[in-house]
């Protein structure tokens, strides 16, 4: 596309919204790049991929399912930015997620965006709940929080089998008054 946002003479125009060669069916060499993509494989896998992260966020993370986690998480699971406490592998996601759902029984996950991009999906998500256990060495408070979550998952055979997840725990750990929130701003001091 030119820098005006027009398509090159070409080409048909594909709305602005999807002009990834993945989504938006211009015509190249008598197909559209849609049915190429499709053809590949390579629209169906994402499609696939963002499916699993939804179908775990659904069923793991608002279900409280860990049944599930066979499913939908390879055995030798990586997280690249694991919480304190997480063990490896899928057993110790299941630990971790159990401990959770048991200092937050009332969690409930959203996922805000998704995309994705080959075996890759990232999200961008907001959990929330009421403390009623200890976590992260936080006795029961009965706040109740909402925390931002970002995530980059990695899809191997149908299953997640690497994570990278960034949470705001700065920002759960001042919810829960574990550590004191920022001051408001102080005016600057004058000389008299």
């Amino acid at each position: 596309f030119r820098d005006d946002g027009r398509a090159p003479s070409h080409r048909r125009a594909c709305p602005r919204e999807e002009r990834s060669p993945s989504y938006c069916p211009e015509v190249a060499g008598g197909k559209t790049l849609l049915s190429q993509a499709t053809e590949e494989g390579r629209m169906t896998s994402v499609e696939n991929n963002k499916a699993i992260d939804r179908r775990f966020a659904n069923e793991v993370l608002n279900g409280h399912n860990l049944d599930v986690l066979p499913d939908l998480v390879a055995e030798d699971f990586v997280e690249q930015n694991p919480p304190l406490g997480q063990g490896p592998g899928r057993e110790g996601l299941r630990q971790f997620l159990a401990q959770m759902f048991e200092a937050f029984p009332d969690l409930r996950w959203r996922v805000e965006e998704m995309v994705a991009e080959g075996d890759r999906v990232a999200a961008w998500s907001t959990w929330e709940g009421t403390h009623r256990g200890t976590f992260l060495g936080v006795p029961p408070t009965g706040r109740s929080v909402s925390v931002e979550a970002w995530t980059i998952d990695h899809v191997r055979d149908g299953k997640v089998a690497e994570s990278r997840i960034i949470m705001d725990v700065m920002g759960l750990m001042q919810q829960l008054g574990a550590i004191p929130g920022s001051a408001p701003a102080q005016p600057p001091a004058t000389s008299a």
